[in-house]
């Protein structure tokens, strides 16, 4: 399932894994679009966002009463304009925000740049930077003893970052 063009959707948008939504490629021919949902925002499958670097404008997904980040951000520019250490771009525009990208296609805006996604939670603004923005700290989200088995879960970290559990046994 897609989803494109511009307009309004009045209530809540969930996009599934497998589905996609774009706010612009429209079949009204206008390429740079902005979609409105009223209510909330889920984006568990692929989201299919385009910039004009040259023009400082890009495709918005707004209005939204929240906003839930998954799945994968495609951002692709209309002009193929080479991204810089600076740019920036209001993608989504909501009252509030959670959740994380699984992915970012491409995985860096160029050579040499990286993606910065931190602001994506706060303001719904993605960046691009020149120095790798530094992993958010592993946190522990949820320890549940499950019989015999303790399964401990959380987030955060350098992506491939190998973490020990360390353990005792209290023999009494």
């Amino acid at each position: 399932q897609t989803l494109l063009g511009h307009g309004t959707v009045r209530g809540s948008l969930l996009v599934n894994a497998g589905a996609t939504v774009s706010p612009g490629n429209d079949a009204e021919g206008i390429s740079l679009s902005a979609l409105t949902v009223t209510g909330s925002l889920v984006l568990a499958g692929t989201n299919a966002m385009q910039t004009d670097k040259l023009s400082q404008t890009n495709d918005v997904i707004g209005g939204a009463a929240s906003i839930t980040f998954g799945g994968r951000l495609r951002i692709t520019d209309l002009y193929s304009t080479a991204f810089a250490d600076g740019d920036s771009f209001k993608l989504f525009d909501g009252a509030s925000y959670s959740g994380a990208f699984a992915a970012i296609e491409p995985a860096t805006p160029g050579a040499g740049l990286y993606w910065d996604a931190r602001q994506l939670t706060v303001s719904g603004t993605l960046k691009v930077v020149s120095t790798p923005p530094p992993a958010s700290p592993p946190t522990i989200a949820n320890i549940v003893r499950t019989g015999n088995d303790i399964i401990i879960s959380g987030a955060g970290g350098a992506p491939g970052a190998t973490y020990n559990v360390l353990s005792s046994t209290n023999v009494a």
